[in-house]
């Protein structure tokens, strides 16, 4: 007998993820007290992901220095909160209507195995409610960035320092109204 090693637990992701779908505290899913902590770390990283300030290896250092783990724990915890809460992004609004509706289709299959056709017929409700939403996000555009770069003694002109940001808070204006990606 082989024995597999896995990298990260996705056990335990998975655990996470059915614990939140399902309402977390009042879900009735009791968690140990192991994965409390475990989940703690996982909050504490995602919070700092989302501030979007951090690089990853600074988000390590926090976890490490606040919860006195190693840094291998601080990097799985890092990871499984990226897959967790999908904080890679900004509150990654299609990533989770479609976790929702996973697990939605889950339930109804369920249903369907158990033959409760009543309960399948009131989740395929919800079901098609979120994915009339799913289709039709947009994606959020880039916001736009513009970057002055002046430097002296390149061409020799008759244009003041004044006429020149003048002249760029113009070109600035109309950028802005453009709706260019």
């Amino acid at each position: 007998m082989q024995l597999v090693r896995k990298r990260f637990n996705d056990e335990l992701i998975q655990c996470f993820v059915d614990y939140f779908q399902q309402g977390g505290k009042s879900s009735g899913i009791i968690l140990s007290s192991k994965e409390n902590e475990i989940l703690e770390r996982v909050r504490f990283s995602d919070e700092k992901i989302r501030e979007r300030k951090y690089s990853r290896e600074q988000i390590v250092k926090f976890v490490m220095g606040k919860f006195e783990v190693c840094r291998d724990t601080a990097y799985k915890d890092l990871i499984m909160a990226e897959n967790v809460f999908s904080s890679s992004y900004p509150l990654n609004k299609q990533s989770l209507i479609a976790s929702r509706i996973e697990f939605l289709q889950k339930q109804i299959d369920n249903c369907i195995i158990d033959k409760e056709f009543i309960a399948a017929g009131v989740f395929e409700k919800s079901l098609q409610k979120y994915i009339e939403i799913y289709k039709d996000l947009v994606p959020k555009r880039s916001p736009k960035t513009i970057i002055y770069n002046i430097q002296n003694n390149i061409h020799q002109t008759n244009v003041t320092i004044e006429q020149a940001m003048e002249e760029a808070e113009k070109l600035y204006l109309e950028l802005e109204k453009n709706e260019d990606y």
